[in-house]
């Protein structure tokens, strides 16, 4: 599963995915000049955080196994809509107030005011209803590239902690968990279905060939943080690991989370654009953020560099 961007193609899992979420909050940027509103600058950060925003209002209202349950996944991959959605963008002030939930779904879901039914081939459902899913811990990603410049892009994900039966070697998994137990959504309990999980990993294919490949382990905060590893590459021209190193924020929760790293006066001015905004402390084994890693080749020396999270457990290993 694809989409273009500016010059790249960039790439996820075809499965239930967060991947599908980034495609989405790319396609919807992409009617903007980013270049020009400057890096981490206030008008930048609004402006993903938006987009953000209506990509994940779509997640939790449409997303789920589109191979046993109806999901608009072309709709909402389509051009045209994330175009109808960017025309709806406040560069201003915040779009689209909603009260305070505990449960992110509930937030997003009074933000889902698009319609991606209209732009997919499948009939629309008599019940178009909401999805969710819920955080889980334990998922672990790597990226691997060769010397032939072969790129492999893999999250292991799975929910809190299962035992082993023992001289098995098989790992038990509780994804049933990430499915909701209330009939008729597309992410309802049913058999043979995959859960909607937060995985996203990325290839990213400029020319046709392979140039970069990320992913994180981290819940639902996976997302913004892969979204924003490619975006300093692709649109400001980072190394892989000065884009994993700048300050993040997340959009995933109805309140935003944004680093400490990031300037003061930048945080103020997005809470006075309406954002609600909570300050994340950021250090040794210390932060509310995923833990991203990437490998980015140069086009100029052909060498492969990796890059890491600088405050959590992640390896970077050149043989």
């Amino acid at each position: 599963m694809a989409t273009s961007y500016r010059d790249y193609t960039v790439m996820t899992a075809p499965a239930p995915i967060g991947g599908q979420t980034i495609l989405e909050t790319l396609n919807i940027l992409e009617s903007f000049d980013l270049q020009s509103l400057g890096h981490n600058t206030v008008e930048y950060l609004h402006l993903l955080i938006e987009c953000a925003r209506y990509a994940f209002a779509d997640r939790y209202r449409y997303m789920g196994d589109w191979e046993v349950a109806k999901v608009p996944i072309q709709g909402l991959l389509s051009k045209e809509y994330a175009k109808e959605i960017a025309q709806h963008v406040n560069l201003e002030k915040v779009a689209m107030e909603a009260e305070l939930h505990e449960e992110p779904w509930v937030y997003y879901l009074e933000r889902a005011v698009h319609d991606p039914w209209k732009h997919d081939p499948q009939p629309r459902p008599a019940d178009a209803s909401f999805s969710a899913s819920a955080d889980a811990g334990g998922t672990t990603h790597v990226n691997v590239a060769d010397k032939d410049h072969n790129f492999v892009c893999c999250t292991h994900f799975c929910d809190d902690q299962w035992p082993t039966p023992p001289k098995t070697g098989v790992y038990l998994n509780g994804m049933m968990g990430q499915l909701i137990p209330i009939a008729g959504h597309p992410n309802s309990v049913e058999g043979w279905k995959r859960s909607l999980t937060n995985d996203s990993p990325i290839l990213v294919l400029k020319d046709g060939s392979p140039v970069m490949c990320a992913g994180a382990p981290g819940g639902r905060r996976i997302i913004n943080r892969v979204n924003q590893v490619f975006l300093n590459v692709a649109e400001f021209g980072m190394s892989i690991q000065g884009a994993i190193t700048m300050p993040t924020v997340d959009a995933s929760g109805s309140v935003n989370l944004v680093g400490s790293r990031l300037p003061r006066k930048v945080i103020n001015g997005l809470r006075a654009m309406g954002h609600r905004m909570e300050m994340v402390d950021e250090g040794p084994y210390v932060g509310g953020f995923s833990n991203p890693h990437g490998i980015l080749l140069d086009f100029d020396t052909g060498l492969l560099h990796g890059g890491v999270e600088v405050f959590g457990a992640t390896t970077a290993l050149g043989i």
